[in-house]
């Protein structure tokens, strides 16, 4: 009996050590078999090479370790952003995040983090060892939100772009940046969802996640669970977001952005059409305001032609393929221009009247001041319907969502005043027709900037009110 309970204190005490002893599992205590890795019982990798110790169990891809072990690799390459702006004779500092794209100093961020160039008196980057480097705007796309920089600095750790066009909903992704000017936050979450579309890009398809991201985050990098960059992290852009709806910039629009960094200026192909996704929401407004039944449920409907354009294609027409490849939702519409060349013919195949066609279009280049008729902006951008009634402009109807209905505004409001150039003190437009109401919310809208600017002086039905100087992201989802 001595002898059996010296053996079974000497078996545990190897055991407790972590030593492989005759193919046991030092874990659980299984016999495994001596050419075995892991243990055919609780999944501990056996550890057979001599003086290895102890056995260790798996970690899951996407766990704490996975997390932990990609946050060390990724955030020397995430810094902040500090800008200097001059706006109405005052100064003032902005912060956000950005990263690394490669080892020429060339980093990435958010449009909006830098804001208007014309009052932009200096832009510094702060790195993950505290070094400070002034800046150089290269490239601000206001139409995807995505700025490049330019800096001077040697050892630099670019970080690595991913796909997101292979995410998938329930995907883990986690998101490093300086929120608030804590320097190197990390949250972690999901992909709630992908193609969002918020009102404030002229492109389609962007990231939503539970990932936690605050003011100061705005720029930085969406990382999966490999390293890589699928995102660029953007929170209060729109008035429509609410906490806990966090968004991202799919990686495809930076890295078509980087194309064009040897010439500093944009140059995308383009049709000259403004899009919806048929929603239910959509179709609804177009059907009752309208009058246009809708019975496709998949496709791209064309909202507008482009001013300076002169197409095959007519408002109404709905976009089902291009090139041959279905064309569900604008993101499939835009992508697929995006990676063709200025130059190109394209094939539409579109539904007209239940009918369908192919059209053939050759690409030109997007201008930077993308406009369309102002009745058609009107609709899509402020989201109502205007008319004229005894010297005044009336709200004829409100769409859901829309920037009307945002406002407070409802139908049977009048509209008697807008004011705009307020930097330049305010000029003030008495409507009295619709004409001049439009012609007023185009001097008010900043084409390139897509910034919507005014003061409003209104009725609704008694007395007079005035909603002060406002500002809105808002553009036409066009391509």
């Amino acid at each position: 009996m001595k002898k059996v309970l010296v053996f079974v204190l000497v078996l545990g005490m190897l055991l407790a050590a972590g030593t492989v002893l005759a193919g046991f599992c030092p874990e659980c205590g299984t016999k495994c078999d001596d050419s075995a890795k892991f243990c055919t019982s609780c999944g501990a990798k056996l550890k057979q090479a001599e003086g290895e110790g102890k056995a260790e169990k798996p970690s899951k891809p996407g766990g704490d370790a996975d997390l932990s072990k990609m946050v060390e690799q990724v955030a020397p390459s995430v810094i902040l952003v500090r800008t200097l702006k001059n706006e109405l004779n005052a100064q003032f500092q902005d912060r956000g995040s950005g990263f690394v794209v490669d080892k020429e100093g060339y980093i990435i961020t958010n449009a909006h983090v830098i804001g208007d160039p014309d009052e932009l008196e200096k832009i510094n980057v702060v790195m993950s060892d505290k070094k400070e480097y002034e800046a150089k705007l290269i490239i601000n796309d206001y139409a995807t939100d995505i700025a490049v920089l330019k800096i001077q600095a040697a050892n630099l750790i670019p970080v690595k772009l991913g796909d997101a066009e292979k995410l998938v909903s329930g995907e883990k992704v986690f998101a490093v940046g300086n929120p608030l000017g804590l320097e190197r936050s990390t949250t972690n979450g999901i992909i709630s969802a992908k193609e969002r579309y918020v009102g404030c890009y002229e492109y389609e398809g962007l990231l939503q996640t539970d990932a936690a991201i605050n003011p100061g985050n705005s720029g930085g990098p969406l990382f999966n669970m490999q390293g890589e960059v699928i995102g660029i992290t953007s929170l209060g852009y729109s008035k429509s977001v609410t906490e806990g709806l966090n968004l991202a910039i799919p990686v495809l629009y930076a890295q078509d952005v980087l194309k064009y960094l040897k010439s500093g200026k944009i140059k995308r192909p383009w049709i000259g059409i403004a899009v919806l996704d048929l929603t239910p929401a959509n179709k609804q407004w177009e059907e009752s305001v309208f009058e246009k039944k809708i019975t496709e449920s998949e496709g791209v409907l064309v909202k507008s032609i482009a001013e300076d354009k002169n197409l095959l294609l007519k408002k109404g027409d709905i976009v089902v393929k291009l090139n041959g490849s279905p064309v569900k939702k604008i993101w499939d519409l835009q992508t697929g221009i995006l990676k063709l060349k200025i130059g190109d013919e394209v094939n539409l195949t579109v539904k007209r009247d239940g009918k369908e066609m192919n059209v053939k279009i050759g690409l030109t280049e997007k201008p930077l001041e993308v406009k369309f008729p102002l009745e058609d902006e009107a609709d899509i951008i402020l989201g109502g319907v205007f008319k004229e009634q005894n010297g005044r402009v009336r709200i004829e109807e409100v769409k859901p969502d829309g920037l009307i209905e945002h406002l407070g505004f409802k139908t049977g409001y009048e509209i008697r005043y807008v004011w705009f150039n307020k930097k330049t003190g305010g000029s003030q437009i008495e409507t009295g027709s619709v004409e001049n109401f439009l012609q007023a919310f185009r001097s008010s809208y900043n084409y390139e900037r897509k910034r919507l600017e005014w003061k409003l002086g209104y009725s609704p039905g008694s007395g007079n009110y005035y909603k002060d100087w406002e500002e809105y992201i808002v553009s036409v989802l066009s391509t």
